[in-house]
């Protein structure tokens, strides 16, 4: 009987209920939101993953032009990288850097790493990230937004 108690309490304690409130999500599992603090602390995460993982430059805009908003490091894929952050941090930061965007409905791309310029030129391509893309893997990501005027 004792045993089944504890397995009991065992089970409702794992599961956050009626011991307390419930344990914070991890940081990947933690909602993103377009607040100074929430850009902060992806930056920092972009800045410790880019010397390890694979960073992407990320654009987004409507259907007939598209807008460079910043990078993203990761140990996922950049897709996975864009599907997480999309809706709380990359689509409000294009509406931020590009009010006019506002009621538009945005489409996200990736390049490479650091080719800003080859892209500029027409040299390096873009991939689309699928609307519906939902991200699989758990992983860390960071971001480093792009500003426009001084810093």
């Amino acid at each position: 009987v004792v045993d089944r108690a504890r397995s009991a309490m065992r089970a409702q304690k794992e599961s956050g209920r009626g011991f307390g409130p419930a344990a914070k999500p991890p940081p990947s599992k933690q909602k993103l939101e377009y607040t100074k603090a929430s850009l902060a602390r992806l930056d920092k995460s972009f800045e410790a993953l880019r010397r390890q993982h694979a960073t992407f430059d990320v654009y987004c805009g409507a259907s007939d032009k598209l807008w460079f908003i910043g990078k993203v490091a990761t140990s996922a894929s950049g897709e996975d990288a864009v599907a997480t952050l999309r809706k709380g941090v990359l689509f409000p930061h294009t509406k931020n850097l590009q009010p006019l965007l506002e009621m538009k409905t945005l489409h996200l791309w990736l390049a490479p790493g650091n080719t800003e310029v080859a892209v500029a030129k027409g040299e390096q391509g873009l991939r689309e990230v699928a609307p519906g893309h939902k991200a699989t893997a758990d992983a860390a990501i960071g971001f480093r937004a792009e500003t426009y005027g001084p810093n």
